[in-house]
């Protein structure tokens, strides 16, 4: 057998300081499998590259990512049609005429026991029960699909954070306050969240006070307050110690919030360490391959990786 395509190359996009952009949920990416974030990169700056495949679990994903922010939005607002508004945006999103023209792709590979009328009663059961979770919830909601920009210093070089935290609140842990970062997420409950490299990503720009630039001075003043009450700095380099941070993965499949516990300054420092690895690897074009193969499944290239793409399930039987 002849491998036909071998990783080579550096796509990462260089910023003004003379380092890269690096984003949160393109570092988990690579931490997966470098290999996938190469062709993803790759695929985004050269559309004669092999295109990621729109695969069902995906597109799912974005639409009912879509609605779920459309409900918190309303809810928050106090809108009593939240929920009918956010299943009909859902309903409307993942039809298939509309898939293409609204989300930006339709489904190209369904995956085994997926189903379009299938998935479309999976988000309409998720979102009805994720707004009664939501109902109960006694944290006080501070962004949706929040994006941020933030300078990072790694052995000298300045690269730049960027991503987008889905939800972010503060809640309180035996009457003490504490940021939450919370991530939504339509498949799988991950394993080992207290060590999920976004999560960290997400709790640390918000020690930076260049993330809180696009917020209303006072929503910051009154942040800084809250904390400075209790006896916290809102940032690191305060006389008194840093507010906590936690991470949360909100499963909306399962109904699941995943605690991914707090983030201190060992996490951050394991961060770095990856970020370096992260640019080093891709200045030098080495990407490994994920031996163990548990994302495979999910892979949008998983028909052309490496150039031969994996073998279907049956192929090699007797």
């Amino acid at each position: 057998m002849t491998v036909t395509e071998l990783p080579t190359g550096n796509y990462l996009k260089p910023n003004e300081h003379g380092g890269y952009h690096v984003s949160v949920s393109g570092l988990a990416s690579w931490s997966r499998c470098q290999l996938q974030r190469y062709y993803d990169l790759r695929a985004r700056q050269d559309p004669e590259q092999p295109q990621p495949k729109a695969l069902s679990a995906t597109v799912y994903g974005s639409v009912v990512h879509y609605a779920l922010m459309i409900l918190e939005k309303m809810h928050h607002e106090g809108d009593p049609d939240a929920l009918p508004t956010a299943i009909q945006t859902f309903e409307t999103y993942w039809h298939p005429d509309n898939t293409r023209s609204l989300v930006g792709e339709s489904v190209q590979e369904w995956l085994p026991r997926q189903t379009y009328m299938g998935l479309r009663e999976r988000g309409r059961l998720a979102l009805t029960d994720y707004y009664k979770l939501l109902c109960r919830d006694d944290g006080k909601l501070l962004a949706l699909e929040y994006p941020f920009e933030v300078p990072v210093t790694v052995n000298g070089r300045v690269h730049t954070l960027n991503g987008a935290i889905d939800r972010m609140a503060l809640r309180k842990y035996y009457n003490k306050p504490y940021l939450s970062v919370e991530d939504f997420k339509t498949g799988r409950q991950s394993t080992y969240l207290r060590y999920n490299i976004q999560g960290t990503g997400y709790a640390w720009v918000t020690t930076q006070r260049e993330f809180w630039d696009g917020f209303p001075e006072e929503t910051v003043t009154a942040l800084q307050h809250t904390f400075k009450t209790y006896g916290y700095d809102m940032f690191p380099g305060g006389t008194q110690r840093t507010a906590s941070r936690r991470f949360r993965w909100v499963n909306i499949q399962e109904l699941k919030i995943g605690d991914g516990g707090w983030r201190t300054d060992g996490d951050y420092a394991r961060m770095m360490l990856a970020i370096d690895a992260y640019v080093r690897g891709c200045e030098a074009g080495i990407y490994s391959v994920n031996t163990v193969g548990e994302v495979c499944r999910f892979c949008p290239y998983r028909t052309t990786c490496a150039g031969s793409g994996l073998p279907n399930e049956k192929e090699g039987a007797p």
